[in-house]
């Protein structure tokens, strides 16, 4: 594709909505996001699907796509939904390799932070291609969910220390990428 600008759009109220460069990489499993490569000679728009989206509802993700394009359907733009937990290596590669998706509809990061830091919270990390991986929220957290080949990232609540367990089977990647999720959702923890 060559050189190409990359955004990643929030979709609300039918709107898109520029995510702040201080959440990319954050997706929230609930919501619809858009994210758009444009290019010199072709432009990749994907509708990123937390939520299910029936046939009749594709307006949901399809309707922002032709606000960023100024409702043209040019030869040269490919549109594509991609569900939640099917984002192959090229989307997973856009945020440093590390797409991490929380609970939930989206809320300024800075608060999930906080609620992670006040609640608690685990992230099950997985890299099904190789060189990155996607990190989601576990909605219930206990010993009976981990396995060898896993690695999770639990916070504590009450936002003293955050854990990377690393199962015996899991992959170099599959840590580094814990490793990742730890420091970003839980930066000011003490990690161990």
């Amino acid at each position: 594709m060559g050189q190409y600008t990359a955004n990643t759009y929030h979709v609300e109220d039918g709107q898109p909505v520029k995510v702040p460069d201080n959440e990319l990489g954050h997706f929230f499993g609930d919501d619809i996001y858009i994210i758009d490569l444009n290019g010199a000679q072709w432009r990749y728009m994907f509708g990123w699907l937390g939520q299910k989206v029936e046939g009749d509802e594709k307006q949901k993700y399809f309707g922002p796509m032709q606000i960023l394009t100024d409702y043209t359907l040019a030869w040269n733009c490919t549109r594509q939904a991609i569900k939640k937990n099917h984002e192959d290596e090229a989307i997973l590669s856009l945020y440093d390799g590390v797409f991490i998706i929380h609970d939930g509809n989206r809320i300024p990061l800075n608060d999930r932070l906080d609620q992670i830091k006040a609640n608690g919270a685990a992230y099950r990390c997985m890299s099904p291609f190789g060189k990155c991986g996607r990190a989601m929220e576990t909605e219930k957290f206990d010993a009976s969910v981990l396995n060898s080949g896993d690695v999770f990232v639990v916070c504590a609540k009450g936002g003293d220390v955050c854990y990377v367990w690393h199962g015996e089977g899991s992959n170099e990647v599959e840590q580094e990428i814990g490793n990742k999720v730890a420091a970003r959702v839980a930066g000011g923890f003490s990690q161990t």
